[in-house]
């Protein structure tokens, strides 16, 4: 045993100094006749922790998701031998003693409706794995919905050039047709008045229902729709129109942001809006991927199914799912509280506000889109690209394309740098990069 030991930790070393390969050209997508040695297998994945601590993470401006809180990490270590299963929906179960990880995700679910002004006893939720399974699930259930007014046929899901990409998976998906609303070239965010324009034009076309997915911190502007206004819209055509509409909130960007530094915020106050999420993985210190859904609860028997080998239902998306990622967030929430939200929020933007100080000061011609409480923001330049590939690698940047569409009409092709100035992003950080663009200009 101590020979072992001692060999492993040489090669160990060894290792430091010479990766051993993860992937080598014999066995390269080949499922393996016999295993590797419990030691070579430990040699790769310390390999394979090396290649991923070189990524530096915390000298990313483009990394949309923050480094887990200690904590959060600690319960992942702790819990996963017993590999806990969350299968079904713990906001509405009564939980028994051996239910221990379970009764913290119902206690979870409360505390972020309350945290979100909702009454407890209006919604429901469960834990995702991020803002694609929340955005798919929201559309199922929209349409189970929408289909007690109206055909599937005659159901359109609505959404910006902006809004996130899983909203074309999900009507590809779930069958729906889809149809762009305009944004306001202003606000960066879905027009009220294109909205009611094409909706009219739609119920000329036969559709008398809609989806209405509304988001708070585009990925790549983080600009929001302005959802009491455009939820004042929807009840307006309601009545002028006789159509029907199901509207949620993507947060997954800002959900875990603007609780803590907009005065009054309770989007779940809102009597015309059915659904919210928001991830963990992204402002909340957690694991990729975490997130939460919450609903109203009336809506949950549209999707639920009996289990027939189980005494269960099954009203989630997912299925089984594993219960760490609850823990982890509650743990983080339970170590840090409000005030520790609020300061790391505060935090954030005001590097934000120093980002963009840096850039104008720079002499690059980009126009800075963003809004007051978000903690992203995008770069544009119409002309040419704003920085060299060596900056591009460095700092984790990436020029995304989108095709915007405004309220005048027809798409503009647009190069967007997105950049997130999350916990990770210090001082030191901004420092640098002041430098290397200063001698980039």
């Amino acid at each position: 045993m101590r020979t072992g030991i001692k060999t492993f930790s040489r090669n160990l070393g060894a290792k430091i100094r010479h990766p051993v390969p993860l992937l080598d050209q014999k066995s390269h997508g080949i499922f393996p006749e016999q295993g590797d040695t419990v030691l070579k297998n430990r040699l790769k994945a310390y390999s394979l922790a090396n290649l991923l601590r070189e990524e530096k993470i915390e000298e990313k401006l483009g990394t949309l998701h923050c480094k887990p809180h200690p904590i959060a990490i600690k319960v992942w270590q702790q819990l996963l031998e017993y590999n806990p299963n969350h299968l079904g929906n713990w906001s509405i179960k009564g939980i028994k003693g051996i239910q221990g990880t379970r009764a913290i995700e119902k206690d979870l679910i409360s505390a972020m409706v309350g945290l979100l002004g909702g009454e407890r006893r209006h919604w429901e939720g469960y834990v995702t794995t991020g803002g694609t399974e929340s955005n798919l699930y929201c559309c199922w259930v929209g349409r189970k919905y929408l289909e007690q007014y109206a055909k599937k046929s005659e159901i359109c899901l609505l959404r910006t050039s902006l809004s996130h990409y899983s909203l074309r998976k999900s009507a590809d998906v779930l069958g729906l047709n889809c149809q762009l609303v305009n944004l306001n070239p202003l606000s960066w965010g879905m027009d009220p008045k294109d909205l009611e324009k094409v909706v009219i034009r739609l119920k000329r076309k036969s559709f008398k229902a809609f989806l209405l997915p509304l988001t708070l911190g585009y990925t790549q502007t983080g600009t929001n729709d302005d959802f009491e206004v455009l939820l004042e819209k929807t009840k307006v055509l309601e009545s002028k129109l006789k159509v029907k509409f199901f509207v949620w909130i993507d947060a997954a960007l800002s959900g875990l942001v603007l609780p803590f530094v907009e005065k009054n915020f309770k989007p779940l106050a809102n009597k015309g809006l059915s659904a919210f999420f928001l991830d963990f993985h992204k402002f909340g210190f957690s694991p990729i991927g975490s997130g939460m859904v919450i609903y109203r609860g009336r809506l949950r028997k549209l999707i639920e199914k009996e289990i027939p080998y189980l005494d269960e239902k099954d009203n989630t998306l997912s299925g089984s799912r594993s219960g760490i990622a609850t823990v982890a967030f509650w743990f983080v929430i339970n170590t840090l509280g409000k005030q520790g939200f609020r300061l790391a929020v505060i935090s954030c933007l005001k590097r934000k506000e120093r980002f963009i100080n840096i850039i104008h000061k720079s002499g690059l011609k980009a126009e800075v889109i963003t809004n007051k409480y978000s903690i992203n923001l995008g770069l544009i330049s119409r002309t040419k690209t704003l920085f060299s590939a060596k900056m591009k690698e460095k700092y984790g940047l990436v020029e995304g394309g989108a095709k915007i569409k405004f309220e005048q009409g027809g798409q503009t092709d647009l190069k967007i740098f997105k950049i997130y100035i999350m916990p990770h992003v210090n001082d030191e950080l901004l420092d640098e990069f002041e430098l290397d663009i200063a001698e980039e200009n």
